[in-house]
């Protein structure tokens, strides 16, 4: 089962009157076979995972082994599939066309990670559930529902699919990862240090991982464990800018003023966009009359901060 990066961002976030930037790195679960590349838009994936169900269920209906299936016609995205099933092997789904019968908890959770991807995030929770009814033990399954039930607004039903995956994929960074995000987007930071800690110390070379751990241990006012982390996180390509402004917050709360501003300028050179962050970030509070920031907030100092790293 590989693994599709959905979501790689620095979102702000208020909890409890604080603001919390948190580098989202949400992975979904799918079957994928192994030189298969997505490279295709998803509606056209998901054109041709159905083919490829149609294609599997009928073979299965045939009961000839080793045949050949025949060829799937050519469907428009999100078409039902255009065959008619014997009348005993049909179940109904809500107001779709019905599915024939046998269908395989692996083949539910494929489609569902595809309506996933192109936002269909209803389909992609119930295709989840129907995965769990035939597969009540598929941690994957729960993890992907916990992502489409916390895109619906479903947060409580989110963190129940979360826990309940930590339970059968104990081994897995990324759903303690996930967890975590979910707890800090409540403000339960306490409870998030947890799972980033856990993840952490289940792949401790990922610098995600380790960045949402520093943030959050920012959170609880932890500063020097946070720049800990933050140095660590900017190994990791993807985080240089998010872990560098991170640094640069806690290096404000250590008083460490000039270490804070020359990582600041780093990271804004890094990611132009997190200027917008930093001036409404509380914790710069106390370097507000320092020029250098000032400089670096209206952009009059980040060229040549970037110069000077070229």
């Amino acid at each position: 089962m590989s693994r599709r990066d959905l979501a790689l961002a620095l979102a702000a976030a208020a909890a409890q009157g604080i603001a919390f930037a948190a580098a989202s790195h949400l992975l979904q679960r799918r079957r994928e076979p192994a030189g298969e590349r997505p490279s295709a838009e998803p509606a056209e994936r998901l054109n041709g995972i159905e083919q490829r169900l149609a294609a599997v269920e009928r073979r299965g209906s045939q009961g000839a082994a080793g045949e050949p299936p025949a060829p799937a016609p050519a469907l428009p995205s999100f078409a039902p599939l255009s065959f008619t099933p014997p009348a005993s092997e049909v179940e109904p789904i809500g107001g779709e066309a019905p599915f024939p019968r046998p269908r395989s908890a692996a083949s539910y959770l494929e489609e569902g990670t595809v309506y996933f991807a192109v936002g269909q995030f209803e389909r992609a929770e119930e295709r989840f559930s129907r995965a769990l009814q035939s597969d009540p033990g598929l941690g994957g399954a729960y993890y992907n529902r916990g992502l489409a039930r916390a895109r619906l607004g479903r947060s409580e039903g989110a963190l129940a699919d979360y826990d309940r995956a930590a339970e059968l994929l104990p081994d897995d960074a990324d759903v303690f990862n996930n967890r975590g995000l979910m707890r800090c987007a409540s403000g339960d930071f306490t409870p998030a240090l947890e799972d980033f800690r856990r993840a952490a110390a289940l792949a401790p070379q990922d610098g995600l991982v380790r960045l949402n751990l520093g943030l959050t241990l920012l959170e609880t006012g932890e500063a020097a464990a946070a720049l800990a982390e933050f140095e660590r996180a900017q190994t990791h390509e993807a985080a240089q800018g998010s872990a560098g402004y991170g640094a640069a917050l806690a290096l404000t709360a250590l008083g460490r003023a000039d270490e804070a501003i020359a990582a600041l300028g780093a990271a804004l050179a890094a990611d132009p966009e997190l200027a917008e962050a930093a001036r409404g970030e509380p914790r710069l509070a106390v370097l507000r009359g320092d020029v250098r920031l000032r400089a670096l907030l209206d952009g009059s100092a980040l060229a040549t901060h970037a110069r000077a790293l070229d």
